[in-house]
């Protein structure tokens, strides 16, 4: 990340402020007094605001020899912030080429500077990836999730597969669909026309707890 920031520094005017405490905190701020950079970056240790230290940055950058999903680029987009990130494990998944960001081969710091200073020195793409990147996180909002999670055992599993030689379950009723609204998982049957027609309804809507 240091050294990334040092390729950016001599070409945009900027600051890098760094969250969390850890092993490599004390050879970071070394190499920074090493570059001459240790007046351009913050440490804040550890913090419950990260939200708000989001808020006040441009880029995010995550440049990871391992990640498994990708969290906090995921969290920097859901505040709008775009990512400079590898492409190790599931940060491609999450952060999208192009798009939403920027992706590099772990490793590659002159790449991932190039990318970071691209975007710095161009208003436009910087505000239109800012959007990208918050409407990209809302893919991975909870309710969405939980909604594709419940489809696909209750609707696409259970039904298509369980059932696919008979389309209607024996009481006369299917899962049309489910929807996730005011924390509670609302599961909409879709009543067999037959049965509909003989108790004038064709609807029956449930409800549980999440």
């Amino acid at each position: 990340i240091v050294r990334i920031f040092y390729e950016i520094q001599k070409e945009v005017p900027s600051k890098l402020m760094m969250v969390g405490e850890g092993p490599e905190k004390e050879g970071a701020e070394q190499l920074c007094e090493q570059l001459g950079i240790q007046n351009k970056v913050i440490f804040f240790g550890n913090s419950n605001e990260i939200d708000k230290i989001l808020c006040f940055s441009d880029l995010f950058l995550l440049p990871s020899e391992t990640e498994s999903f990708g969290l906090a680029a995921l969290e920097a987009m859901a505040c709008g912030v775009p990512v400079i990130s590898s492409n190790s494990g599931g940060l491609p998944e999450v952060n999208k080429d192009d798009f939403s960001g920027c992706l590099s081969d772990v490793g590659d710091v002159a790449k991932m500077s190039r990318d970071a200073i691209s975007l710095l020195k161009d208003e436009h793409k910087l505000s239109q990836f800012k959007v990208n990147a918050l409407e990209t996180a809302k893919l991975f909002d909870i309710q969405n999730i939980i909604s594709d999670f419940l489809k696909t055992i209750f609707v696409d599993n259970f039904f298509f597969e369980v059932c696919e030689n008979e389309p209607w379950y024996a009481h006369g009723w299917r899962v049309a669909d489910i929807v996730i609204r005011w924390k509670k998982v609302w599961v909409i049957w879709e009543i067999h026309p037959s049965v509909a027609k003989r108790f004038d309804v064709n609807l029956r809507i449930g409800f549980f707890e999440i």
